[in-house]
Parts: structure tokens; sequence; C-alpha cells
């Protein structure tokens, strides 16, 4: 059948939509609910650098990587059950436990500001515990690497993106070390049902 010879494209397009749907959907719950906070006094000493927000942007980029860099099939196929995993799992304590990030005040001045008025714009901010960004761009960089370790670079990515989550404060120091967490439990579930 032809629709198979776009089942990489379909898996992709599917995992994409879920993610988007459900980001959405659960801020939206979230939005009014009673929320909670994990600042620590040493996130306010973490400086906010606007740039970083490409980086950070540059997540969305990262996790389709797999899908470029990787060519076997089933290995794909775990790939986005994987992805599912995560998201369904993460979605599920956002709901349970509803974390808000209070962002800054934002004065407009340059390009960068402007990038990250959007972002505060599109994330109600109800989503935080664990960092998806941190999950999701430490899982695609072990699970290339374990593919292939030439994609090693990817750590360097992945670094910056998780660097980029508290620089440009969309996230809490604890959601970084949430989102660590569930990045290598991820990839051990990963490796064990190869």
């Amino acid at each position: 059948m032809r629709w198979k010879n776009y089942s990489r494209e379909i898996l992709l397009v599917s995992v994409l939509l879920f993610f988007l749907i459900t980001f959405f959907l659960t801020n939206l719950i979230n939005f009014g609910r009673e929320s909670y906070s994990l600042k620590l006094s040493l996130d306010d000493q973490i400086p906010f650098v606007p740039f970083f927000i490409v980086i950070y942007i540059s997540m969305f980029f990262m996790v389709m990587m797999p899908y470029f860099l990787i060519k076997n099939n089933y290995y794909f196929r775990k790939v986005a059950a994987l992805y599912l995993i995560i998201f369904s799992f993460s979605f599920l304590i956002f709901l349970i436990l509803p974390i808000f990030m209070v962002r800054p005040q934002l004065t407009i001045q340059t390009f960068f500001d402007q990038l990250v008025y959007y972002i505060y714009y599109l994330d109600l901010g109800y989503n935080s515990f664990p960092s998806l960004h941190v999950a999701l761009s430490l899982t695609c960089s072990l699970i290339c690497f374990n593919y292939n370790p030439k994609y090693k670079w990817l750590f360097i990515w992945a670094g910056l993106i998780i660097l980029s989550t508290v620089l440009v404060k969309q996230h809490y120091i604890l959601d970084v070390v949430g989102g660590l967490v569930l990045g290598v439990l991820g990839f051990l579930w990963f490796r064990k049902n190869l």
C-alpha cells in the first residue's frame, strides 16, 4: 500500500500532533487552578538572557533529529513510542501537580525580547515540572548516540538547550532536575525494550 511508503512521516506527524494538542490542553485545564512553585533562592541568581530563546526554540528541531539520523524503521518506531511515553507521563504530572513558572516582566527592546514574549504568550507557564525541553533533548541525544556514536555532537546541543531553559526563565532548577531524571529513565526503558 502506498501509505506504507510514508509510515515514518505519518508517525512523526502523529507524535508532534499528540504533543501539541496535549501540551496546550493541559495548559488550558490548569489555567486558574491552584498551582505550586519549585523556585529556589538559587533560581534568583541565574540571569535572564533573552538571546538563549533561539536555543530554547531549537529543541523543536532537535527532537526531530531521529527522523533524519536513524534509518532503521524498527529503531525509529521505538523512538516514537518513547516520546509518547514521556509526553503522557509529563502531561499526567502537569495535571496532578501544576507547577507555575513566574516569568520576569519583559521590556521589549530587541528581536530576542520579542521572541521571548511570543513564547510566554503561547505557553501559559503551567507545564513546568518536569521540563520537557530537558527530558526530550537529553533523550534524543542519548538515543542518537546509542544508534551511532558519531552523533555525540548532539550532547552539546542538548546541553545548550538545558541551559537555555533557566536562562530564558521558562523553568526552575528543580524542573531541570526532573527533566534529567525523566530523560535518563526514558532512555533506560528504550534500551531495555529495543
